[in-house]
């Protein structure tokens, strides 16, 4: 009769194994549901048709610059609030006072946090708003005004401490 060398622990190495797979499978998983569900979203809607649409950015920036437009954007912060003061003038320095103006707070690493806002004209060339901001820290800011058919376009980065 021959003798086993097998010990009773070495029943269990099959379930061992079972449970590294069954434990990897998990783990694997869990980083797959962190991926899906953590991604801030889409930082633009149809790129590819924006794509494909890139010459007519290209002329609109080509006509802005032929407006020969100026602004002045300025930015006083109290916390998360933050009051906005823009004044745009044409090219001959004249200030233009019947343009339609919005701005967007933007923030980069947090879709569906932005804010957006409508700047009241003061009959000067001038014109103001305000807002809260969800966060501190970074935000893009675009500054759009429309007057005459016109439009006017700026964008500027801001850290709101």
């Amino acid at each position: 009769m021959t003798s086993s060398l097998a010990k009773p622990s070495d029943r269990f190495i099959p379930w061992y194994l079972v449970a590294f797979f069954v434990f990897l499978v998990l783990s694997l998983s869990w980083f797959v549901w962190i991926a899906v569900h953590d991604y801030p979203g889409e930082v633009t809607k149809d790129a590819y048709k924006k794509g494909l649409k890139y010459n007519q950015t290209i002329e609109k920036s080509e006509a802005q610059d032929k407006l020969g437009w100026n602004s002045d954007a300025n930015f006083i912060m109290h916390g998360r609030e933050i009051a906005v003061s823009f004044t745009l003038t044409d090219n001959h320095a004249k200030s233009i006072k019947n343009a339609v103006t919005n701005v967007w707070f933007i923030r980069p690493t947090h879709a569906g946090k932005d804010a957006e806002i409508s700047l009241t004209p003061d009959g000067k060339g001038n014109y103001n708003g305000k807002t809260t901001l969800a966060w501190q820290g970074e935000w893009e800011v675009h500054i759009s005004a429309t007057s005459n058919g016109h439009n006017y376009q700026q964008v500027k980065i801001i850290n709101l401490e």
